[in-house]
């Protein structure tokens, strides 16, 4: 029992614990053909941006949300430059709903509302969802306005989305 919680306590003390990186479709530059590469400390432990190979100097990105990286600024403080990020990073990293009965069955867990990007998690019912805080109905598959279409949506699941504010 005493061994366990020392690995535990090592595990905690890692330099290196960081949260996952977004996986899904994240290796391409968004700017340009380049690959994105982890960047590293001295320590070897990665940053939280990514850096392009073609323009590892200009093209500098949020290795969570993709966002633009606001290189270090005349505080001293350098960091991502979406709002959302961490909107972003829930959105591109929740499980998708697998109950095969479900009418959102293949969806991510968690969709923000296309007009105020209010977090919303779809607990039963059907496809069409209305946002708690702006009222805008949409469906929770595609993310179109609910009125151009009723009933169960026969148009392509929408991808995770990402956005920047």
């Amino acid at each position: 029992m005493g061994n366990s919680s020392s690995v535990t306590q090592e595990v905690r003390d890692d330099p290196c614990d960081t949260l996952p990186e977004v996986e899904a479709d994240t290796s391409r530059c968004p700017k340009c053909p380049g690959i994105l590469r982890a960047s590293l400390n001295s320590a070897g432990c990665p940053l939280q941006y990514t850096q392009c190979s073609q323009l590892p100097e200009s093209h500098l990105f949020c290795r969570f949300c993709l966002a633009p990286w606001k290189p270090i600024q005349k505080d001293g403080v350098e960091h991502c430059s979406n709002r959302s990020c961490e909107l972003v990073y829930t959105l591109l990293i929740c499980d998708t709903i697998n109950n095969p009965n479900s009418y959102v069955h293949g969806c991510p867990v968690f969709r923000a509302c296309p007009q105020c990007y209010c977090l919303m998690m779809h607990v039963d019912g059907c496809n069409n969802v209305t946002c708690p805080s702006c009222r805008h109905q949409f469906c929770f598959i595609c993310l179109q306005s609910s009125d151009s279409h009723l009933g169960f949506c026969r148009k392509p699941l929408a991808s995770r989305q990402r956005f920047v504010t």
